[in-house]
This record gives C-alpha cells, structure tokens and sequence, in this order.
C-alpha cells in the first residue's frame, strides 16, 4: 500500500496557478505504500497509496502510473483535507504475469491542468496468482489470527500471509530490509503489538529483532552479541510475558536459553545442570503459558512434551510414552493450546495431529490419513488453535497452510501456493514435453511416480506409481523420454537399476533392460535417457562407472559407447546428462565433476570439451543438470542447479549465455533446475524444480519465469 507527499514540478497552464502549486505542493516526493515496503514482492492486487498535501489542492486528484509518460493509469483519488488515498488499484486486471512495476503519480485539477509525470521511487514486485511462493517452514498469527507471519528457512526470508484471500508479501530478507541477512530463519515469535518479530537462525546461531514495517534486521543475541552460553543450534523460540526476555531452545546443547533482549546476554534456563527432572535432549517448539510461569516443550528426540517452571528451571514431563494412554508420538513438531490451556495441540510430522489432555498427558489422533476427510497431510508443522473447534497446520511440503475440524478431523486447504489441483509433487527430477506442448511428464523419486501435467489446466495426474499401473515398481526413477507416437515413456532407474518403459494409456511397466533382461556392460547409477531419431535406441549416462551406454530397445541389450576404456580425450568424471543429435553421430555429455559439456563422436567414443571454465566465454557452470538440444542443433540448453539459472550454449563456440536466473528476469525465483524440455521452438522452455517442487515456464528473451504447476 502506497502514501502520496508534495510536488515541485507543475507544469500548469498558468505562471500563477503554477507558482501557487509550487508554494502550496512542493515536490511528489512523500508518496509511500501503506502497509509495504517499496519494492517488495507481494501477491496483493490492490495496494494503497497514500499521502498529504496543501489543503488548497482539496478536489485536485491525485494518480498513480505504471509508466514514465502517466498515460496508464492505475488508480486515483481525490485530495480532501489536505491528504488522499489511492485505494483503488486493480493490478490483477493488468498484469497476467509476474512483473517489476516502477510508479509513477500526477496530480490533476479538475480543469484538465497537471503537475508534471514524476516519478515517486515507489516500485512493487507484483507476483499474481501464486507465483509468489513462501516454502514456509514455520509461522505466527496476528493477534487477531487473520495475519499469518511465515518464515521460509529455504529462502532466508519472512512473509506476511492475510488468511482470507491467501495474499502474500514479503516482509524481510532478499532485497527488503537493512542488516545481517538470514541463513537458516528456523523460528518465530510476535510481540504483542505487532511491531518486531524475533527469529532464531540455526545456521548463524543468532536472534533477530525483525521491524516488521521496515524488515530492519537486527542480531539482538549471538557469540558477538551479549555474554553468557553461547547458542549451539538453536530451534525454537518464545518470549516472556513482559516481552523483556526471549526463551530459546537449543537442541544443540540440549536446554532451553534465556536471552536479555535489552543486552543479549544468556542464561541456561533448563538443561545440563539446571533444573530436575527428565533431561532435555533435543528440545525444539515452544509455548509459553498465560501466566508467563511455565513453558511448555517439546523434544524431537525423546518425543516428548514437556513443561518446565521459569522459577526453576525444573521439567515435568506432560505426555511420551509412559506418561498418559493413546497412540505416541513419533515426530512432534509444531506446538499449540486451546485458550484455558487444558487441551495441546501437537502437530507430528509422520502421524498427524494430536490432542493432549494437559491433566493426564492422554493423546488422542484429532487429524490424519484415516481421521477426518480431505488431501492427507504430507509433512504438517506448525501448528495454531483458531477457537473451539478448528486449527490451523502448516504443510512444509505442499507449502498449504490446512483448516482442521477439531471435532470431525476434516482438513480443507487454506491459503495455498499451490497452482493446478491434483498430488503435490515431492522431489521432480526428469521431464519430457509432447510435441504439442500440451502435456509435460515428470519423474519424481520420492513420489515413485510419474505424473502427467496439463500444460492447459495445470493440473497434475499420477499415471504410473506403486498403485497404479502393472509391472515392477518404481524405486528411484531419475529421467523419462518419449516414443515418437507419445504412447510410451522410457524411465531411468536408479535402484533398480534400468530403463522402464511404461504405457501412458495404463501405467503399465515393462522392465526394457536391467541386470536381467538384455546383455552388455551392466547399469550403475543410470541417470539420464534420451532416444535416437529413429526410436530404436536409448542413450543413458551411467552415473555409477562414468560410462555412456547405448540399449537396443528391442531387447535391451547394452553397449559401451564411451567410457575410460573406449574413446579418447578427457575422461568422464561425473557423466550426468546426456543429449543427442538426430544423425546419431554426436551425443553432448554434462559432466558435474569439471562441470564441463563434452561431445562424444558415437562412431569411436572419443571425447571433446565443447564448453567449460577454459573453452568458450560467459559465466562459468557450476553443476549443470537437464540438458537439450535445439531442433536446429545450434545450441544446448541448460540448467544449473548451483546457479539457479537456465544457459544456451553455442554447439561450434562453446560460449556461454544466461538466459535466466537469479539477477536476470522477473517472476518466482529457480531453487534446484533438475531438467529441460520444449517443443519445436526453444523460444518458452519448461524446467523442473525439486526444491520449489514445480514446473516453470521461461521467456528464453527475456528471462521471465512463471510457474506452470505446483
């Protein structure tokens, strides 16, 4: 949201009404977002712009820009009373894709006189849809609980969430924001007026005092800053009653932490030689109770929950195994209470949720895969009570944060990041693309499956996985191609090890060649397929023994094209991904130890450097992933999975090109490209993302991503 101050610049029909805007205006240089930073990412459609100006311009109008010259206007409003908001702005109805938007403001007198067109230093990240993903790791809410702040451990940042319309904004971290950045953000808590919010960092083993208006970032308490133990691996957080101290759980040194949030300084306050009781080994969430007497504890390792006096120090446990009935814990991980705090509510990680009976330490299953209706959870984390009846748990793998009926079990998603319905994806590797570009095929080891994607709808499928489909299962399948009628997809295996072919009208699976079907050198590691022209053949980089193999498919008999033992030139080190031409006489090998693309002559095996830190220009690769030739077999594209970023390279220079990446291009940022696909034109490449766990889209001009499925 946006503020609007004075102008300098009025370039009024008349000197006197001109000098008179001078004098009574000033300059466009107060104009500011309201509730946001400028030039945060946000998913929220209509921020407001905000300012004051000389009550002499009462009735003038004052309006927003999205370009230098004021002819497209985003919104405006009147001034009255010498102040004005443009609440107005519809960013939905104008932009269908991630954008960059500088503004720029104008006020204008009802006569048709205007100011000049002045650009206000006001820019906004507009992210629609949710092309804005939080990957959140743990949250808070409001004390209204319609705000939910959301850290991502993954992105080293801090988001806003508005639970209603699932709206989204980056509040600290990246760009927004002064001071040490984050490096592992692994809890949270809000202090009551909303004003800061207190961040253990696990990797810097630090606290951090956010200004949420600001994302000012400030180290309240690390080795540098304050006296007294230092932090290990902290993990959880939690502030006193009069907000002067903060409590952090250290499951490195396997005690709880009291810090002065005045000086830093810290104190044991539970664990190792302070306090009775069960000894404290991993703690991790916590709650503080009403009365700012007790904090309540769980240990990820003994998987227990346990309460401990902040007199004392001293550790009742609450519920494990041996304290209260009902099914235990397995790995507890998000921690809340009902509002008398008679009732937990323990998030697992493996089981569900659970209720515990705070008197007896009885566990009862409130949500999971047979408990309640709706999408199972995946991976729940935090979780918040919203009243009597319902809570909120954060998935960290669907990345949804899920409505639970307390009474019924029944889960429905809430605010989500997710784009087409259908199962999340868990860890993407492989992709291949039709011909049509209507539907992208993905391989994902965690899953065991292979998904369909509609390219149209964005919807995800399962085709073939341990339940449907005949045929040997997956175990680790890594790369998939297709057969020219787009019948057929030839999956690479990693544990079996083999190539599978599996019929996309049923799932089916045929074991094409593995250690027992076919002859020739044996598989180890396979990693990456692709087809000759002609469909009679694959090419698979064998990972295990640096090898390039060649299986006829007809029987699945495997040959030695290129190895330490056949062909000359520098040996494979770490032979990834594979590409090939369509005469079949050139394959372009990546290789992640040198990170180097080499051309192997298929007649001898021989093998050349096309491209890496000493041959062609550009920016060098650093683990290089999906690789694809284009139909003209001019250039290879490709991603890198260290880089973040997708690259061209020409076929006779080796040069180098970005085309995409972290500093090049608008849109959700790449965290793990595993692999390539287009269709007859390269001009919009398709790439997967194991860490996103999506499929995006990129302009290869101009570097704009966009997410197709996730």
């Amino acid at each position: 949201m946006v503020m609007i101050g004075s102008s300098t610049a009025c370039n009024f029909q008349s000197d006197e009404i001109r000098g008179t805007f001078a004098a009574s205006f000033g300059s466009l240089d107060g104009w500011t977002f309201q509730s946001m930073v400028s030039g945060a990412s946000t998913s929220f459609s209509s921020p407001v712009i905000q300012g004051s100006a000389s009550a002499r311009l009462d009735g003038y109008t004052a309006k927003v820009f999205s370009d230098s010259s004021c002819t497209t206007i985003l919104g405006s409003a009147t001034v009255s009373g010498g102040e004005f908001q443009i609440s107005n702005l519809n960013l939905a109805s104008s932009y269908a894709l991630p954008a960059e938007i500088s503004l720029y403001g104008r006020i204008d007198s009802s006569t048709g006189r205007t100011s000049d067109c002045t650009d206000l230093s006001l820019s906004i990240n507009y992210y629609p849809d949710n092309q804005l993903v939080i990957r959140a790791s743990a949250f808070e809410l409001s004390n209204d609980k319609t705000m939910a702040y959301a850290i991502s451990d993954d992105q080293n940042q801090l988001f806003k969430v508005e639970l209603s319309t699932g709206y989204r904004s980056l509040v600290s971290g990246g760009d927004i924001g002064s001071g040490t950045n984050f490096d592992s953000p692994i809890a949270l808590a809000i202090s009551s007026d909303e004003k800061y919010a207190y961040i253990a960092d696990a990797t810097l083993t630090a606290l951090f005092k956010v200004d949420l208006e600001t994302g000012d970032r400030q180290i309240v308490s690390d080795s540098s800053v304050g006296s007294g133990t230092a932090f290990s691996a902290p993990m959880g957080v939690a502030l006193s009653l009069d907000e002067s101290e903060a409590f952090v759980s250290d499951v490195g040194l396997g005690s709880i932490v009291r810090v002065n949030l005045a000086t830093g300084a810290r104190t044991e306050l539970s664990g190792g030689s302070v306090g009775s009781g069960t000894s404290l080994v991993e703690p991790e969430a916590l709650h503080l109770s009403a009365s700012g007497t007790d904090l309540y504890v769980l240990d990820g390792s003994l998987s227990d929950l346990f309460r401990i006096n902040i007199g004392t120090g001293n550790r009742t446990v609450v519920s494990s195994d041996s304290v209260g009935t009902g099914t235990d814990f397995s790995d507890p991980a998000g921690l809340d209470f009902n509002a008398d705090e008679t009732i937990a509510y323990v998030s697992d990680s493996n089981l569900g949720l659970f209720s515990v009976t705070v008197s007896t330490g009885n566990r009862t299953i409130v949500s999971d895969d047979s408990t309640g209706s709706g999408d199972a959870f995946i991976v729940p984390g935090s979780v918040k009570w919203m009243g009597a009846s319902s809570a909120i748990v954060l998935d960290v793998v669907s990345d949804t944060f899920v409505d639970v009926d307390l009474l019924s079990g029944n889960r429905s998603a809430g605010v989500s990041s997710s784009t087409g319905e259908g199962p999340s994806f868990r860890q993407p590797n492989g992709l291949v693309v039709n011909a049509a570009v209507t539907k992208a095929y993905v391989v994902d080891p965690i899953m065991d499956a292979l998904v369909e994607v509609d390219l149209v709808t964005s919807e995800r499928s399962v085709v073939s996985d341990g339940t449907t489909g005949t045929g040997a299962a997956f175990s680790s399948p890594q790369d998939i191609v297709l057969n020219a009628a787009e019948s057929v997809a030839y999956v690479i295996d990693a544990v079996i090890p083999g190539v599978i072919a599996v019929d996309l009208s049923n799932g089916n699976r045929t074991v094409v060649s593995d250690g027992s079907t076919g002859s020739g050198t044996g598989f180890s590691a396979p990693f990456s397929i692709t087809l000759n022209d002609t469909y009679t053949h694959a090419y698979v980089t064998n990972f295990g023994s640096n090898m390039l193999l060649r299986v006829d498919l007809s029987n699945g008999n495997r040959t030695t094209i290129s190895s330490a033992g056949v062909g000359t030139g520098p040996t494979f080190s770490l032979a990834a991904e594979v590409s090939l031409n369509q005469a079949e006489s050139i394959a372009y090998v990546a290789d992640t130890g040198p990170d180097a693309i080499y051309e192997v002559d298929l007649a001898t095996g021989n093998r050349t450097v096309l491209s890496d830190l000493s041959t062609g220009t550009g920016e060098n690769f650093s683990d290089i992933t999906g690789v694809k030739l284009s139909s003209d077999e001019s250039y290879l594209y490709l991603t890198d999975v260290s880089k973040d970023s997708l690259f061209k390279v020409d076929v006779l220079t080796g040069n180098r090109t970005v085309l995409s990446g972290p500093d090049l291009g608008v849109g959700p940022v790449m965290d793990s490209p595993q692999d390539i696909g287009f269709g007859a034109t390269s001009s919009k490449v398709l790439i997967i993302d194991s860490t996103n766990r999506a499929l995006f889209e990129v302009d290869t001009s101009t570097g704009a991503r966009r997410i197709i499925s996730r």
